[in-house]
């Protein structure tokens, strides 16, 4: 049956062998235990990979070292993004109105709420007109969740009644009085 082994032969031969992933961290450590002195072969097993990956990482150092000084710090368990004075000072105010409105008991949806940001955005970004770049905003749904989670409001009721358009208010506000007029005369 020697047909039989060269045939297992050459499909093993030609399976294909599963990427591993190297992460910056293990690319840091063989070149610094290359730098100690170890040998290849040593580093190769020690971290479970290939001699030839071991050697393309040691022939690709500049690159790695370069990758690494721009990197984001290894550990870092998230990311954080610097936020303009204009953002900061417009999510204050937004907090202030909001919690000014809750206790007015005012009905309020995403989209006031969406509004009332662009327009205080604008307004300080008109403000400030003497900086040369202008911050773009657009008060998205993913920015309303995260606002809600920086400032801690997750007990802030949305009314989804509530009309998404100022000039509705009229509309409502009158039939609230309607629908009281029709109780009162029931009574």
């Amino acid at each position: 049956m020697p047909g039989k082994s060269r045939l297992n032969a050459t499909v093993t031969l030609r399976a294909k062998r599963e990427r591993k992933a190297i992460t910056l961290d293990i690319k840091l450590e063989v070149l610094r235990r290359f730098e100690e002195g170890e040998k290849l072969s040593q580093i190769a097993k020690a971290l479970g990979l290939a001699v030839s990956t071991v050697a393309t990482i040691r022939d690709n150092k500049e690159k790695i070292k370069a990758s690494s000084q721009i990197a984001t710090p290894l550990r870092a368990s998230q990311l954080t993004r610097h936020r303009s004075a204009v953002m900061e000072t417009m999510e204050r105010l937004l907090h202030v109105w909001l919690e000014d409105q809750s206790q007015r008991n005012m009905p309020l949806s995403v989209t006031i709420i969406q509004e009332k940001a662009k327009s205080l955005f604008d307004d300080l970004q008109r403000e400030q007109d003497g900086s040369s770049q202008k911050e773009k905003f657009s008060a998205s749904k993913g920015w309303f969740v995260r606002f809600k989670e920086r400032h801690s409001l997750p007990h802030f009721k949305m009314n989804s009644t509530a009309p998404g358009n100022k000039d509705a208010y009229p509309e409502v506000l009158k039939s609230i009085i309607e629908e009281g007029m029709w109780l009162l005369k029931r009574l």
